[in-house]
């Protein structure tokens, strides 16, 4: 979006990705919605990014394939045993969830992009 506009109008034109997010609503680049759902993902993805960081005291982008290091990460999120399943199953799914709807929002407002050029 920021590629897409900030030619135009530089005021959206930011490093910092909330921030992009919230310049793009006020400029009515983005609607509301999809700010708000794209500002969750982004602070839940972080957040998972940061306690890979504290834990190997290394920048990381990945979940660990390790299922044993990947509960642990859970553990350190929050998640805990529940109805039968394990913090890692709850963390997967969380992430899938949250990334599927990442990329259902983009390929949504790129197609509303391409039909308005």
């Amino acid at each position: 979006m920021q590629l897409r506009y900030g030619s135009e109008d530089p005021s959206v034109r930011t490093p910092n990705t909330p921030e992009a997010i919230a310049r793009l609503v006020a400029r009515g680049y983005l609607e509301p919605s999809v700010a708000q759902a794209l500002e969750e993902a982004y602070r839940f993805l972080r957040t998972i990014e940061d306690r890979l960081h504290i834990a190997d005291q290394r920048p990381l982008s990945a979940l660990p394939s390790d299922p044993i290091q990947l509960n642990k990460l859970a553990r350190r999120l929050g998640y805990r045993p529940s109805e039968g399943r394990s913090p890692a199953d709850q963390l997967l799914g969380d992430y899938h969830a949250q990334t599927e709807r990442v990329r259902a929002l983009f390929e949504e407002t790129f197609a509303q992009l391409g039909a308005k050029a």
